[in-house]
């Protein structure tokens, strides 16, 4: 169980490692910052990016009153709490951020609602990729054990 939550946390700060650099040239500033600095910053924002990914898939787990409902039958309604909490967390995020000065879009940043669109995507994006990977190896294991 705990190789899978290390499995699990280790592929989301992946996939979010990975957006993060790809996006980091539409934030102020960060075309500018030295390679390292930047990397660390995208590394630190991957790992808030998980914190965000758990509390949804948690608060997806409470609704469902199931830890392993992305491998059962109903996943459907647990799956859209988990990107609308995701979603609604990530929003407030990135407005607290915006207002504060915490950081900033370049102009070529797409908005929506004065959101950055890349952020929206993201969240969208990659909490669909790791709920189709998890619930592909869910469906898997299921196979194998025996009933």
């Amino acid at each position: 169980m705990l190789r899978r939550l290390f499995d699990f946390g280790g592929f989301v700060v992946v996939l979010n490692f990975g957006w993060e650099m790809a996006q980091g040239g539409a934030f102020v500033g960060m075309s500018a910052m030295p390679f390292w600095a930047a990397t660390l910053r995208c590394f630190r924002a991957a790992l808030g990016d998980l914190a965000i990914t758990s509390v949804a898939f948690g608060v997806a787990a409470l609704l469902a009153r199931d830890s392993r409902w992305v491998g059962s039958r109903r996943p459907l309604i647990p799956f859209f709490v988990y990107l609308a909490v995701g979603l609604a967390v990530t929003v407030a995020l990135e407005k607290y951020a915006v207002a504060t000065g915490r950081w900033g879009y370049e102009p070529r940043m797409p908005l929506v609602m004065g959101v950055g669109l890349l952020p929206i995507a993201q969240w969208i994006l990659i909490p669909a990729i790791v709920f189709a990977v998890v619930r592909n190896a869910s469906m898997r294991d299921h196979a194998r054990s025996p009933s």
